[in-house]
């Protein structure tokens, strides 16, 4: 239990979260999955972005130079993204990953709740 928060604060803030996706119509099962991979990616990115291996966002165009100069027989698709995977800025790629998370959440909520109404 070392890694879980369960100090009143962090109890605190997985209690408003939880309430407010199941508020949302989530199902138990559902808002506690969501809450969970929320966190790892929030963590995930953390850890990333701030770790002590994190990249310098200055030497991106070096790192893009890198990637469009690899052998693209070996690493075609690496070539072919090679100035998107290092010119989006940070705050833009984490919205855009947790949208997606949201997103699949919405979706995987309105399958369940369709597939509550058929039985």
């Amino acid at each position: 239990m070392a890694q879980v928060p369960v100090g009143p604060n962090g109890l605190a803030q997985r209690e408003r979260v939880l309430h407010a996706l199941l508020d949302r119509g989530l199902p138990a099962d559902l808002a506690a999955r969501a809450f969970t991979a929320v966190g790892h990616y929030v963590i995930g990115f953390t850890i990333q972005q701030h770790g002590p291996a994190a990249a310098d966002p200055a030497t991106a165009p070096q790192l893009a130079a890198l990637y469009r100069n690899l052998d693209t027989d070996m690493y075609p698709a690496l070539t072919r993204t090679a100035g998107t995977l290092t010119s989006v800025p940070l705050a833009e790629e984490f919205r855009f990953g947790l949208d997606c998370l949201i997103s699949g959440m919405e979706r995987h909520a309105a399958y369940l709740r369709q597939d509550d109404a058929s039985h």
